[in-house]
């Protein structure tokens, strides 16, 4: 992982061994058009069914990758200590009265976003508008 010198080891919060896991899974980040592709990689889109109406549930597809998943979602509980803008983002969802688990997925959607971006871009944290 020192050797890759990944832009996510600038995120506060996530170490070696979750990035490891979030860059194993994703590989080129290039190879997702937008982040909205990566969030469906990862399984954390909104289910949709057949008749082309959105769950109103709100329940996740988990279609794909489980590891990229729970690497994402173990990194929210360390962000939501160590990084005040996903701390932020996590709480105001739980003032909104959503369960914490919803919250959680949000949180963990936001971050990939984030994640795409530097990714993409090669910028580190710091230098991503949020």
């Amino acid at each position: 992982m020192n050797e890759l010198n990944s832009p996510i080891l600038s995120i506060p919060g996530i170490g070696l061994n979750l990035s490891a896991m979030i860059i194993g899974e994703i590989g080129d980040a290039n190879r997702f058009a937008t982040p909205e592709k990566l969030i469906k990689y990862a399984g954390l889109n909104v289910k949709v069914h057949d008749s082309g109406t959105v769950s109103k549930r709100g329940h996740i597809v988990k279609r794909g990758s489980p590891i990229l998943r729970y690497a994402l979602t173990m990194s929210i509980q360390k962000l939501r200590i160590h990084s005040p803008v996903f701390s932020e983002y996590y709480y105001s969802k739980l003032k909104q009265g959503k369960h914490t688990n919803v919250a959680i997925i949000a949180t963990a959607r936001k971050l990939i976003r984030v994640i795409w971006k530097m990714m993409t871009t090669d910028q580190v944290f710091e230098n991503i508008k949020r």
